[in-house]
């Protein structure tokens, strides 16, 4: 039975499995590479903004510390981002995210780097990642996301752990829009034009 993890980060729609993917966060337990795969209408990108805090949290992962609120914000210097620029992640993107993670932690105890889009690195940026799932840095952990790991690379998906995230259901969609204060009428309006909580 799937069930909703609510703390002061944000609220993740979790079956048992993620539960307890989750607890090796919280025991710092963890490899240095994840591939998480969903839909838009999972949870996958909250869960990485959510493992982003807890690691580098020095309350457990309590939401609300300046290290928390930066990382929701996506302002925490020791979250890195890369995206894909137009419809690939392009090798300089690569190149400038090795020297990034050479440098220690600026802040906090690990340096998070989220990849958005992981399907979209081409061979050549895909060979420079490759490089660096090889021999990562200490005191980094790769996040890499995609709706559909078999259009990952497969160099990069072997470097990885994949986790799955099912889709949030409707109704726990409009329930979490409730509950920042949408009534549900116009929760279920925001729901049939956006598709998806990310």
């Amino acid at each position: 039975m799937n069930q909703r993890v609510v703390s002061g980060l944000p609220e993740v729609y979790l079956s048992p499995e993620l539960s307890k993917f989750f607890e090796g966060f919280v025991r710092r337990d963890f490899q240095k590479a994840y591939l998480l795969v969903g839909s838009a209408l999972s949870d996958k990108k909250r869960a990485a903004l959510k493992i982003a805090a807890l690691l580098n949290c020095s309350f457990g992962g309590c939401g609300g510390c300046i290290s928390c609120r930066k990382v929701l914000k996506g302002v925490h210097p020791d979250l890195l981002y890369v995206f894909p620029e137009g419809s690939e992640i392009l090798i300089d993107q690569v190149r400038t995210l090795r020297e990034a993670i050479e440098l220690a932690p600026f802040e906090g105890k690990v340096k998070v780097v989220l990849i958005e889009e992981a399907e979209k690195f081409n061979q050549e940026s895909g060979n420079a990642m490759l490089k660096i799932l090889e021999e990562p840095p200490p005191s980094v952990i790769f996040l890499m996301l995609a709706e559909d790991d078999t259009q990952v690379l497969p160099t990069i998906r072997s470097r990885a752990e994949v986790i799955r995230f099912p889709d949030v259901p409707r109704e726990c969609l409009i329930a979490r829009l409730e509950r920042e204060g949408i009534l549900r009428d116009e929760a279920r309006l925001v729901f049939g034009f956006r598709n998806s909580f990310e």
